[in-house]
């Protein structure tokens, strides 16, 4: 690790890590899960214009094109058919943090492609899980420690699932294909095709019926990302 870069790790460590999962738990609190849900799937959009307006990142009219088409499919998916649901949404203090959350992970991928330049994913992935947990431990000095003992194996079973599958799997794979697609076409398939999987899974694990409609939008979602992926242009 260059000295130059600590400052740029430990950003990535403070946004993506810390940040993001700050506000977005925290907005649970005082909003629906769907309306984090609708505002998340922003996360491409806001990436793009960041993306180039920062990094001067360019795409081809397609890729744009298809970027807009899956995110209707999401909406669609999830404002269950009335986009008119969207216009009625009451911003609360829990939107807030949510888009806060959304910065986050923006800024988050933009020092992604950066820093990725100069080392790999795994390496990346290492100094911003390491600056993460710093972070944490720092914050977690105001937290009440004797509630530990209180948790249950399923919530331990959970906890560890996060750390190493959602969190530590999940983070190396986003970051390569950052570093790989860059950051526009990389948040567009990940919040693209998690309404997808959620839905796929709700079926398999609980049984909830498979509509027209969510068949109808995860088609629309997988044709977006078709255009959208395309390598015509690369960042």
């Amino acid at each position: 690790m260059q000295k130059k870069d600590v400052f740029l790790l430990a950003l990535l460590g403070l946004f993506g890590v810390v940040g993001y999962h700050f506000f977005f738990f925290l907005s649970l609190r005082y909003t629906a899960i769907a309306n984090t849900a609708i505002i998340n799937a922003f996360n491409p959009v806001i990436t793009g214009i960041a993306a180039a307006l920062f990094l001067r990142e360019r795409l081809t009219l397609q890729n744009y094109f298809g970027g807009a088409i899956a995110l209707v499919g999401v909406l669609a998916l999830l404002s269950k058919g009335d986009l008119g649901n969207l216009v009625k949404m009451q911003i609360n203090r829990g939107d807030g943090l949510m888009l806060c959350a959304v910065l986050s992970w923006v800024v988050y991928s933009l020092l992604i492609k950066v820093l990725s330049q100069r080392y790999s994913g795994f390496t990346v992935s290492f100094y911003a899980a390491g600056f993460g947990v710093i972070w944490l431990l720092l914050l977690s000095l105001r937290e009440d420690w004797a509630t530990v003992a209180w948790l249950s194996p399923a919530a331990i079973a959970s906890l560890s699932y996060m750390g190493v599958g959602a969190s530590g799997l999940g983070y190396f794979l986003y970051n390569l294909s950052v570093k790989a697609i860059g950051p526009t076409r990389a948040s567009s398939s990940v919040y693209s095709l998690v309404p997808i999987f959620v839905t796929l899974l709700a079926f398999a694990f609980f049984r909830q019926p498979m509509t027209v409609l969510m068949l109808f939008s995860m088609s629309l979602i997988i044709l977006g990302l078709h255009f959208a992926l395309k390598s015509q242009s690369r960042s």
